[in-house]
C-alpha cells in the first residue's frame, strides 16, 4: 500500500511539473522583473474566511458522520472529557450536537470575516 501511494504521489507531481510548463510556455504568465524582485516576494493577501469557511465545512462532515454512525462511551483521546459529557447530557446523538455546534460557530466567524472585508 506505502508504494501505491508513492506511486500515485509521484504520478501527481509529473502532471504538476507537465501542466506549470505548458501554462507558462503559454504566454498567460508573465514572470516578475528582476528589479520587483529585487525588494523581494510579495504575497497575495491572505483570505481568512476561506479558511474559515472550509474548516467549518469540514466540522459540518464530522458532525453528520457523529448522526449517521455514533460513538458510545467510552471514549478516548483529548476530547474525550467533552464527548462524555455531550453524550451523557443529550444522548446518542449529543456528540454530533457538539460537532454541529462548533461547525456552525466557524461558519458564523467565516460570515463576519467576509463580510469585514475578506482579510
Amino acid at each position: 500500500m506505502p508504494a501505491l501511494l508513492l506511486l500515485a504521489a509521484l504520478v501527481a507531481l509529473l502532471i504538476f511539473i507537465g501542466w506549470e510548463r505548458r501554462r507558462a510556455a503559454s504566454g498567460s504568465v508573465t514572470p516578475l522583473p528582476r528589479a520587483a524582485l529585487k525588494n523581494g516576494w510579495r504575497a497575495r493577501p491572505l483570505r481568512r474566511w476561506k479558511f474559515s469557511a472550509a474548516l467549518g465545512l469540514l466540522l459540518g462532515a464530522m458532525a453528520a458522520i457523529q448522526w449517521v454512525q455514533p460513538k458510545t462511551p467510552p471514549f478516548t483521546g483529548r476530547l474525550s472529557q467533552v464527548m462524555t459529557f455531550f453524550h451523557a447530557q443529550f444522548g446518542i446523538h449529543g456528540v454530533s450536537y457538539f460537532w454541529a455546534a462548533f461547525a456552525a460557530a466557524i461558519l458564523l466567524i467565516a460570515v463576519f470575516q467576509f463580510r469585514s472585508g475578506g482579510d
